[in-house]
């Protein structure tokens, strides 16, 4: 049979404990209680899944966490609480869709102008490691730094922002070579050992490959150049925007606004996506851009209009 022993002293902290917990419950239940309610209010709600007649399309929003929620004006708003006195019936009705489709911000795409030139008649006479364009580009950021491999090689070594400029550092940051071209580089480099029947674009950009870590260096030197000037016009874009943060925290009409939008955009999306606890403020870009399938109601103007001026 076995059996166990207790050590005296071990069996006092267990009675000891037991008294401290059985004092602490009945000495302060008050206590308890109110760390309780901090634990409730802490957890944040279950959202529910909506129901509705007729298949919605979805609203493109950017939706916040529920962490990233807890210390935002969507903290203290409750959709959920509102949805129950909305009458969904003409939403269903404007925007109802036969296939299921997402509301996208109305855009209009440019396709990219190409107008490639030919390189001067030096370059097309020699061989070449690179594209047309490439060794036009090359070409002009030549002419408009007027210097040489050499001593661009110096400046960058030193990161001398007299001997190159801010804007001629963040010229030759464009033309900056490419993992792919340093590799073609050293290994014709290996094979011819040299570069002198390249053409000059080319020599160009070889001497360029041979300076460690160029890309990294010129950036540092783009953004010493430019640091001052950054920094005097952040200053005033943290102002407004410390401002403009206050207005919104404080302006509780505007939380109403988007205490409707959420419960309109959690109503259409809890089929599918599911809802959300808040929103990112750039998605009211996206949402007053959105339409009904028939292009004639805004989403936005038919959910404040409908709601919030009854």
């Amino acid at each position: 049979m076995l059996s166990l022993t207790v050590d005296a002293k071990v069996l006092g902290r267990i009675r000891g404990c037991g008294a401290f917990f059985f004092f602490r419950f009945r000495a302060f239940p008050d206590m308890l209680a109110s760390h309780d309610k901090k634990e409730c209010h802490d957890v944040r709600r279950i959202l529910k899944k909506k129901y509705y007649r007729n298949k919605l399309p979805l609203l493109n929003w950017c939706p916040l966490k529920p962490n990233q929620a807890k210390n935002t004006v969507f903290n203290n708003l409750d959709d959920e609480k509102i949805m129950s006195k909305i009458d969904f019936t003409a939403l269903e009705d404007l925007f109802k869709i036969g296939v299921a489709k997402r509301f996208e911000a109305a855009s209009t795409s440019v396709p990219g102008e190409h107008s490639p030139s030919t390189v001067g008649t030096a370059s097309a006479t020699k061989n070449t490691l690179l594209d047309t364009k490439r060794l036009q580009n090359i070409a002009i950021t030549c002419r408009k730094l007027a210097m040489n491999a050499s001593a661009i090689m110096s400046a960058v070594h030193r990161m001398d922002l007299k001997a190159l400029h801010p804007e001629s550092v963040d010229i030759l940051l464009k033309i900056a070579p490419t993992h792919e071209e340093m590799a073609k580089f050293k290994d014709y480099e290996l094979e011819h050992k040299g570069f002198s029947d390249l053409s000059e674009e080319d020599q160009f950009l070889a001497q360029l490959v041979k300076i460690e870590r160029f890309e990294h260096k010129i950036k540092i030197m783009s953004f010493m150049g430019t640091f001052d000037e950054s920094a005097d016009l952040l200053e005033p874009q943290f102002v407004n925007l410390t401002a403009a943060s206050k207005c919104v925290r404080e302006a509780t009409k505007f939380h109403k606004i988007l205490e409707i939008l959420l419960a309109y955009g959690n109503y259409m999306n809890s089929g599918r996506k599911g809802g959300v606890y808040g929103f990112k403020l750039s998605s009211l870009d996206t949402v007053r851009f959105a339409f009904s399938p028939s292009l004639s109601l805004r989403f936005f103007l038919f959910t404040v209009k409908s709601h919030c001026f009854k």
